[in-house]
């Protein structure tokens, strides 16, 4: 797979973790939230939901009363929030997003 801006690299010698290519440089991607992401750049709110250990009305309700969710802001596609699977890693590796 060839390296692209906010693309998941996968390496065959890799075990534990991820990486995810951005402007900003490689993040570790947890591995729990790499199996979600799939290689995508966001994920729906019922999948960020599983990733933080969240109900999904808990999501929703940060969203509507807050415009974010732990500091993370989605962005609407429809009827759907899709949520940036870089901010998320850096929330559940302890960074602020």
């Amino acid at each position: 797979m060839s390296k692209c801006a906010g693309r998941i690299n996968r390496h065959k010698s890799e075990k534990a973790l991820s990486d995810i290519q951005d402007h900003g440089g490689p993040i570790a991607l947890p591995p729990a939230l790499a199996v979600i992401a799939a290689g995508r750049d966001h994920i729906l709110t019922t999948e960020f939901a599983t990733a933080t250990n969240r109900a999904t009305q808990t999501i929703r309700k940060n969203f509507c009363t807050k415009g974010d969710c732990f500091g993370i802001r989605p962005i609407k596609f429809g009827n759907r929030l899709l949520w940036p699977v870089r901010e998320i890693a850096d929330l559940l590796n302890g960074n602020s997003p």
